[in-house]
Formats: C-alpha cells, structure tokens, sequence
C-alpha cells in the first residue's frame, strides 16, 4: 500500500509531496507522529483512504470505506472518491448505506446471493421493491432536494424497541 510499488521507480522521488497530498485529503496531517495501533478506528479508516490515494491508481477498490467514520469524514472520504472519479478513475466502493451510495453513485449494482439483481443509476436501482426484496424489510424511497433517501421501515416490532431507547 501506499507508495511501495512506486519504489526504485522515477516517480518515487515525487513521494513527499504525494503522501503530504493525501494526509491533507483525507485530515491524517495531525496524526502523523502517532503510531497506527494507537489510532481510533475512524482514524484508521482515515489513514489507510490517505494510502490509497498514494496509491495513485487508475482503479480503486474501496470496502466499506465509510464505516467507522463521523458524517464531515464520510463525506470528505467519498467527496475524494468522486473527485477521483471525474479525474478518471475508475472507483468502486461497497457501500451498505444505501441513502450514501445514492448520494454518491454514478451507477448503482445491487448484490444478493452472489448475484447480481440490479445495475443502473440510483433512482432506477433503488427502488421500494427491489429493496424490500434484497433486504427481506420494506422500505421507502423517497426523494429530498434532488437526492434519494432510503429509509427502513418500522414495523410493530421494531416501533416498540424504538419507544423503549
């Protein structure tokens, strides 16, 4: 990760100024004395997203690239991730949340039991039905200031415990 394969090669001399880049990306610049076990999972999080922008890849893979983060890192990690994609990346990210993926995604593929039971854009992906089918929970779609926004819906069972928290 981060600029070992760039090693013995010209481009290692550009190594500094990439991984300074990617520290300021990413908000790891004041962890960088810190050793990584000592880092919360957020930072962590943080920090591995900053290796793989120094990567500097034509294809990034990215699982779960949000999990552990607060919602100003969510959205700074995947804000970098579309960058990265209108700069020509190709950019695949596993995202669970599906109100953040479509916010996000250009395209959308929907994967249950190893197959695959939809590809195309957000609003024609996500859909109340397909949700409920994959997820086994209805859901709703609903559209907010030109974005969509998937939320599960409370059953009798789960409106009880949500009277309870």
């Amino acid at each position: 990760m981060g600029r070992s394969p760039w090693a013995r090669l010209p481009e290692e001399d550009l190594d500094d100024l990439i991984i300074a880049e990617s520290m300021e990306h990413t908000d790891v610049i004041t962890l960088a004395d810190r050793s990584f076990p000592t880092l919360s999972g957020g930072e962590k999080a943080r920090t591995s997203f900053a290796r793989v922008l120094a990567q500097q890849t034509n294809l990034v893979l990215l699982d779960e690239p949000t999990a552990a983060l607060d919602i100003r890192h969510s959205e700074q990690v995947l804000s970098q991730a579309r960058r990265l994609a209108r700069a020509g990346h190709a950019v695949v990210a596993v995202l669970h949340d599906l109100t953040v993926a479509a916010a996000h995604a250009d395209r959308i593929c929907v994967l249950a039991d190893g197959r695959l039971m939809a590809d195309g854009t957000p609003a024609d992906v996500l859909t109340p039905s397909l949700s409920a089918d994959v997820y086994h929970h209805p859901v709703d779609v609903i559209s907010h200031d030109g974005r969509l926004v998937v939320l599960p819906r409370l059953t009798p069972l789960n409106q009880e415990a949500s009277c309870a928290l």
